[in-house]
């Protein structure tokens, strides 16, 4: 649609071209006389129009990254827009909660960018709830107006029930254009997905309701150019409801949506890291689509981006050059197998079908989402899939997975578990008894097979009549079925019943897996005694079990009796270095430091012994290594974390979050004993790999942050050390602007970090209200169990003194005192500040009616012998403290010289 509004300003702003910039006011008053236009959006739009092409390089609402080309100059220019965008983000709204637009009456702020705001919005007659966007009059001008425009086009094409709906454009009377589109009141798909834990099928059946809306758009001609979690929300109804949101930067194949292309040579609009190599060139056709929906894929199923940007133009060019090269790890190996338990089924197809998706030359990609779509449905069904060709053995592998579905998969893995386990067995028998086991596996087999060709007919969905049982409801039926079957053969009842405890426990059913483990030690007992090694795998399984279920003792008692059988048969080291390294864990939980000392001790030294250097002999030196930094033998600690951190990047390469943690204690030991040279660039590489590994906003990242600014405040670099605490509340106070987390007191913390580094530079007043913005954070109160509410009021107090309020400084600080007395102990750090500075303020003020100077020494020895206890010598600190009190023991002389004269 095209207003009276529009056209009149459209026109307004081409003659204006003529005016001299002095008459300016006088002829806009004149020309919108008559409205529609007012004075004052006309001079707004004047004042911009020369600049505004530049924060069109940013679209309206949703902070996209646009940038023209990648060389110096265009890096600058991004900056420049980018800042141009911060300050205007910061304008104040001409809006507030309860005005009324048009028909709706605005509930609270969704969203604020270069050009305008969102708003949660209330319709009375008929009464729904929209997002409605609005456009600031200081925005205004042909491009802006243009592109708003084209979005409301973009919409207006698009009617499906996966895209979110426009319902209304128009324009108010102050000459705000807004449109009003369905709100959707759901998560954006990846934080979706890391909520609710979906399985495999149930990711993959979301995503095929995100092609379904993107192969609508390119159906009526749009294509959306800016895929990415952000722009997909999901919201829970009886199952998961998908809608696609913000075609800010949609483009049409047919015709133009607006005057103003966003496409072409030197021109790059969208998210870097999800664009296809052909939109660097301004290239855009269905298949960028395609490609972004690939990139999506791999990042909802792994967890990972497939490209990541580094830090400034040179990590941008080095993205770039990834992206076109197409060098991308295969979803399989891009996954930690623990914490993803479906990377084995990605190998092969699911890879095959990434990688077309995301093919460099887009001729090779699928030529449309509906091909995409096409391959995921015969993924999930078992079938080929045209992105790989499929061999003889791997079809024969499809038609069986395919005929008897989850349940089938389900029944040979537990075929595959429990022939794995026979050979195990057989492969360790003792040469007195080989011949008599022989003869019992080939019974076990015969009886194994009946037992699952008797599963393999209940999950035939012809037998069932159609309805096919899940993996759950198979191992429930074999449990069953166990407990009248097999009587007569102890030894294939017994690893069944452990293979089947063992599945259900990986499931996370530790109140099924616990009587079927417990059978399975009592059937190998009877056949085997005491102090065998099959035994001995029982006990230990018992015992991973148990402390899964946090039934720590118990876990150590089996943990124990499984170590005594290992350390007495030749052969089961290894084994033997696993029950060490998980009683060492235990005594790490019950702060036993000594005896995690020495079990971490002899289970990474049998490691060694066995020549098992892989991850988790990394596990086990960097656990040893934390448990020397607790004993304070830093050196030894150091020693451990480096070789764990050697073993880690030779295995999982320079940039794996393992890598990273053991950076993080190296850091953390370096920092402790001051070495902090050092400490900088262990925590400098933990917060670089952390930060390609899981993004700017990450809880993991902010750690980091926070832990590399503590060394810069060491070092006495305070603005380096300002610069990272800022950025730590920033990606907390973003969090919780999204809605993704309340305020909390880690955000509480933020504040009084950078109110101490305040105080540090002598900065009394700024930290003063930097340490009431923590506490009215933390809720105005001081409670157990959070000393953040009492770090503020501890600060404001340290404040007070350093600015000559003494009186206050004392009520302040007697009321963190006394918490600290009451919930932290006598020897507690946060004591140690409290006594230190209340001997400070009775030192300054020294009213002999109060017997200050008796009790400043009192406080002042007080504190002294906190400090040491805690830091070492030449600790910051320490140092402050030390100081100050030959600064109090020289006031003491003086004082005393007073009195005898």
């Amino acid at each position: 649609m095209t207003s009276s509004y529009e056209s009149r300003l459209f026109s307004l702003l081409e003659e204006a071209a003529t005016w001299p910039q002095e008459q300016w006011q006088t002829r806009a008053e004149a020309a919108c006389a008559d409205g529609p236009v007012a004075a004052t959006a006309l001079l707004a739009a004047l004042r911009r129009s020369d600049r505004l092409e530049a924060f069109l390089e940013i679209p309206a609402w949703e902070g996209h990254t646009a940038f023209d080309g990648l060389d110096s100059t265009a890096q600058n220019s991004t900056a420049q827009n980018s800042t141009a965008l911060d300050k205007t983000a910061k304008a104040e709204s001409p809006w507030k909660i309860g005005d009324r637009i048009g028909r709706y009456r605005l509930q609270e702020p969704l969203g604020q960018g270069g050009m305008g705001e969102v708003f949660l919005a209330e319709q009375e007659e008929p009464y729904r709830r929209v997002a409605l966007k609005l456009i600031r009059a200081d925005a205004i001008s042909h491009a802006t107006l243009d592109r708003f425009r084209a979005e409301q086009r973009a919409l207006a094409r698009l009617n499906h029930p996966h895209v979110a709906q426009l319902h209304e454009a128009d324009v108010t009377p102050e000459g705000h254009p807004f449109f009003a589109m369905e709100w959707v009141d759901g998560l954006p798909i990846h934080k979706f997905f890391e909520e609710r834990q979906p399985d495999l099928d149930e990711r993959l059946r979301v995503f095929l309701d995100v092609c379904a809306a993107v192969r609508h758009a390119h159906q009526k001609q749009v294509v959306h150019r800016d895929l990415k979690p952000s722009n997909i929300l999901v919201a829970e109804d009886e199952s998961p409801v998908v809608k696609v949101i913000d075609f800010g930067i949609a483009e049409a194949i047919d015709r133009p949506l607006g005057d103003v292309r966003l496409s072409g040579a030197g021109r790059v609009y969208g998210t870097p890291e999800y664009l296809s190599p052909e939109s660097f060139e301004g290239d855009i056709d269905t298949r960028a689509d395609v490609y972004a929906l690939g990139v999506l894929l791999y990042e909802l199923v792994t967890g990972e981006l497939p490209f990541r940007r580094g830090e400034g133009s040179a990590g941008l060019q080095d993205l770039v050059q990834q992206i076109r090269r197409g060098d991308v790890v295969e979803p399989s190996r891009a996954i930690d197998q623990p914490s993803l338990p479906w990377a084995q089924r990605l190998r092969g197809d699911f890879d095959g079908i990434v990688r077309k998706a995301m093919h460099p030359n887009r001729d090779e990609r699928y030529d449309t989402v509906a091909d995409l779509e096409t391959d995921l449905k015969r993924f999930l069904s078992f079938r080929p899939v045209s992105a790989r060709k499929a061999g003889f053995w791997h079809q024969v592998r499809l038609v069986l997975k395919r005929r008897r579905g989850t349940a089938l998969a389900a029944a040979l893995v537990l075929f595959s578990l429990t022939a794995g386990t026979l050979g195990a067995t057989l492969g360790l028998l003792q040469a007195q008894r080989e011949a008599e086991e022989a003869r019992l596996a080939l019974e076990a087999s015969e009886e194994l097979s009946q037992f699952l060709a008797d599963l393999f007919n209940e999950a035939d969905p012809n037998q069932a009549q159609g309805a096919e049982p899940t993996a759950r409801e198979l191992l429930d039926q074999g449990a069953e079925r166990l407990r009248d079957r097999l009587q007569d053969q102890p030894l294939t009842r017994a690893r069944l019943t452990r293979t089947i405890g063992d599945i259900y426990a990986k499931l996370g059913h530790h109140e099924d897996a616990d009587p079927l483990l417990v059978e399975s030690l009592q059937l190998f007992r009877e056949h085997y005694g005491d102090s065998d090694p099959e035994v001995a795998r029982a006990l230990h399984g018992i015992a991973v079990l148990k402390t899964k279920a946090r039934d720590n003792d118990s876990a150590q008692k089996y943990f124990e009796q499984a170590l005594a059988i290992q350390e007495e048969h030749p052969g089961q080291e290894s084994q033997a270095a696993l029950s060490l390294y998980h009683l060492g864990v235990l005594a790490v939980i019950q702060k036993d430091w000594e005896r995690a000392q020495s079990l971490f001790q002899r289970a990474c030294g049998s490691l060694e012994e066995v020549a098992l250097e892989d991850e988790f002999r990394a596990r086990c030196l960097h656990a040893y290594g934390e448990v020397h930094f607790q004993q304070k033998n830093y050196d030894e600690s150091e020693r451990l974390i480096q070789e764990s951190i050697q073993l880690r990047e030779r295995l999982q390469g320079p940039n794996h979050p393992h890598v990273a943690s053991s950076y993080r204690s190296l850091c953390l030991n370096n920092r402790k004993i001051l070495r902090l040279e050092k400490a900088e660039v262990a925590c400098s590489r933990t917060l670089t790999i952390r930060r390609q590994v899981y993004g700017e906003n990450d809880y993991r990242v902010r750690t980091s942050t926070e832990d590399l600014a503590v060394v810069m405040r060491l070092r006495k670099r305070y603005d380096e050390a300002e610069r990272l605490f800022h950025l730590y509340e920033q990606s907390l106070a973003l969090e919780i602007a999204e809605g993704k987390t309340e305020k909390t007191r880690f955000h509480a913390v933020a504040w009084n970090r950078l109110a101490w580094t305040s105080w540090l530079q002598g900065e009394y007043s700024e930290a003063e209200e930097r340490y009431r913005r923590a506490y009215a954070i933390s809720g105005n109160s001081l409670r157990p169990g959070n000393s953040s509410p009492a770090i503020s009021v501890l600060g404001i107090g340290l404040s007070h003194w350093k600015q000559g309020r003494l009186d206050s400084a004392e009520d302040h600080l007697l009321e963190a005192h006394n918490f600290f007395q009451e919930n932290d102990g006598p020897d507690s750090s946060n004591l140690g500040w409290t006594t230190w500075g209340l001997a400070g303020v009775y030192r300054d003020r020294r009213d002999p009616t109060k017997n200050d100077l008796e009790r400043a020494q009192e406080l002042y020895e007080q504190s002294l012998r906190i400090r040491r206890q805690r830091y070492l010598e030449g600790h910051e600190y320490r140092v402050i403290n030390e100081e100050d009190y030959q600064e109090f023991l020289r006031i003491l002389d003086e004082t005393r010289d007073e009195i005898k004269s």
